[in-house]
């Protein structure tokens, strides 16, 4: 009878509870089990939110909290910045930050966090451009109130303090006590999983922790590991190796056969760039010249691309580093000019060729840039190779990993390509950015890692202006002008938007948001399937 009270008690106190909360009970589940992630790239293998560019982002990201995320539509999201506000004038920002937040080794994450963030990423050690042109300083008001001043009015500053740019918050006290050197290896962040080791070129491993603000995890151990090709990312998912896997269309359709799911994760633009045409030490070369560049862009079938390689599954090409939903600018009408610019006629760039100077044709290099999101390249490197033998180009194609060309970017003089890449070709996968002139300023801007357009001062002033003009239509007119110079350069020929996507094993369930940039931004969400 004492049994049956105490039971009768216990209910009454649990609806009580229940009931306190508007009727809504959180059970708390604690991690289990381990979810292993296969990734084309891995990057550097770096952890220091500092030194990392998007690839590495991708594994290092679960660890992480960021600024400001992005919700399963794909729009702006409280991160650590729980809100936000522009100063009248335009030339600064006030973030209130999220309060009960802390690192892994127990510190609280404050806005001296935040601070540290956007003083870091505005330095010029940052690998990244975005944050370093866009921020003059940031100042603490209060424990969790910070202040970031800009350079100019800054529109779109929290959509560049995102964790596919430079979103990602790290420990100052952690990291000013033991050192960069010393973080490096034994990294922490506030983020759902904790590090736990590293082999390089091997795995990085992670643990749940057993509570976190924005979503406790279902698995307890997250293991990643970097696998180049896809065949053997393919077979490793078939035998349960792993769980998750990033994976081009031909592979999707195997999987899709033989039972396995697979998500759309965003549009990626495939495109063929062509390095240093603008810089005097390319004067010689073949590619510095605009009729050049046009030929070898006529010579290539997009329509039988799409329909061949990517099963009719493919996009046309877009206006350059714009594939996807695109603020300020009139895409329907840049659709169809890129359409244009970029169509097939061989009969036009075989008459372009000679007119160039070269009637033979000539040799060059096609770069492979393997990033992430570059699934496809490999292949349409080899049916571009083809195409551009059809005018007498001779193209040796070369494998160029992640860690390699980042280095190669940053190393360049002044800006100035490094000399393997001058004058040469390079086939390359972008993924999409809602904001216009921040899609454009990586690859065109004279300060970007691309600077495909050289020093063009009167671009840089179109795309910089933008990023402060209040008045839309006025935007409208710089960004058009923008996107025109690109389009009409051949600098850049966008080849088609095709998926970029990830096959699901059968432990695993995972939904991923609209847009998503990388499989690592969302694994915190992965649940255990039932069998």
């Amino acid at each position: 009878m004492k049994s049956l009270m105490r039971v009768m008690v216990g209910v009454a106190w649990g609806l009580a509870i229940i009931l306190a909360l508007g009727g809504h009970a959180k059970i708390h589940a604690e991690p289990t089990g381990e979810l292993r992630v296969g990734l084309s790239s891995f990057g550097k293998e770096m952890y220091e939110p500092l030194r990392i560019g998007t690839t590495e982002q991708g594994v290092v990201v679960p660890m992480y909290d960021s600024l400001f995320r992005w919700d399963r539509n794909g729009k702006l999201a409280p991160g650590i910045v729980e809100s936000w506000k522009l100063a009248p004038d335009g030339l600064s920002w006030f973030f209130t930050v999220r309060k009960g937040v802390k690192f892994h080794n127990g510190d609280d994450l404050t806005a001296r966090d935040v601070a540290y963030a956007y003083e870091r990423y505005a330095s010029d050690k940052a690998i990244n451009v975005y944050l370093r042109r866009t921020v003059d300083r940031a100042e603490v008001v209060d424990k969790y109130t910070v202040r970031v001043y800009t350079k100019n009015i800054q529109l779109y500053l929290p959509y560049l303090s995102t964790p596919d740019n430079q979103g990602l918050v790290p420990p100052k006290d952690y990291i000013e006590k033991n050192g960069s050197e010393y973080f490096e290896r034994n990294p922490i962040g506030s983020g759902p999983f904790k590090f736990v080791r590293h082999v390089k070129g091997d795995m990085a491993e992670f643990e749940a922790l057993d509570k976190h603000w924005r979503q406790t995890p279902a698995f307890k151990h997250l293991k990643m590991i970097p696998m180049p090709e896809e065949s053997t990312r393919v077979a490793a998912l078939k035998t349960g190796e792993v769980d998750i896997i990033d994976i081009g269309l031909e592979s999707a359709r195997e999987l899709e056969a033989a039972g396995f799911r697979t998500s759309t994760l965003n549009v990626v633009e495939l495109s063929v760039y062509f390095n240093g045409v603008y810089y005097s030490e390319a004067a010689s070369l073949p590619i510095a010249d605009i009729r050049v560049r046009q030929a070898l862009s006529l010579a290539i079938n997009r329509d039988e691309i799409r329909k061949d390689m990517f099963y009719g599954k493919a996009g046309p090409p877009a206006p350059p580093a714009l594939p996807g939903k695109v603020s300020d600018i009139d895409m329907p009408y840049w659709r169809k000019y890129a359409a244009k610019a970029f169509r097939y006629d061989l009969n036009e760039a075989k008459r372009l060729l000679k007119e160039a100077g070269y009637p033979s044709g000539f040799e060059m290099k096609l770069y492979i840039a393997a990033v992430g999101e570059g699934v496809y390249l490999p292949k349409l490197a080899e049916v571009i190779q083809a195409y551009w033998g059809k005018i007498g180009v001779k193209t040796q194609i070369v494998p160029l990993d992640r860690g390699r060309w980042t280095g190669w970017r940053i190393k360049g003089k002044d800006g100035v390509p490094v000399p393997e890449l001058m004058g040469q070709a390079m086939v390359y996968a972008t993924l999409g950015e809602p904001i216009t002139p921040m899609a454009m300023s990586n690859l065109f801007l004279s300060t970007g890692t691309k600077r495909l357009l050289g020093r063009n001062p009167e671009f840089d002033k179109l795309v910089n202006g933008a990023f402060g003009e209040k008045d839309p239509m006025k935007r409208k007119k710089m960004l058009d002008t923008a996107v025109k110079m690109v389009i009409d350069s051949y600098t850049c020929a966008t080849i088609a938007t095709a998926p970029f996507l990830a096959a699901l094993g059968p432990r695993v369930d995972l939904d991923f948001p609209s847009g998503a940039s990388q499989i690592g931004f969302f694994l915190d969400m992965a649940k255990h399937r039932k069998q």
